[in-house]
């Protein structure tokens, strides 16, 4: 079940036939690339973040890009899900310091 505070993320690509058509877009493309696939040449410092729980960005695959992007540093939430952007403070203060060491 879906936190009632968040509803409004999950209806998001249903409020328009225009947002619609974009989501299936963006589904398309992100169903068309595989984890085991390398990235593209990635050189800026990269984070990449997931969350124990995340069904969407599971754990295994945010770990397989990380390894296959050079230098990149990889977090995992204990307690996360796919949501836990939008609300743990942990993620903001991760981003935070990891911008911090690359600068």
């Amino acid at each position: 079940m879906i936190d009632p505070s968040l509803v409004h993320l999950a209806s998001m690509p249903f409020r328009s036939p225009v947002a619609l058509h974009r989501h299936a877009i963006l589904l398309r493309e992100f169903f068309a690339e595989s984890a085991s696939c390398p990235p593209p040449s990635i050189t800026a410092p990269t984070l990449v973040v997931t969350g124990a729980a995340d069904e969407v960005a599971h754990p295994a695959a945010a770990a397989a890009i990380g390894a296959a992007i050079p230098h990149a540093s990889s977090i995992v939430l204990p307690d996360g899900d796919h949501y836990s952007m939008y609300f743990n403070p942990t993620i903001a203060q991760s981003i935070h310091d990891f911008i911090a060491a690359a600068s």
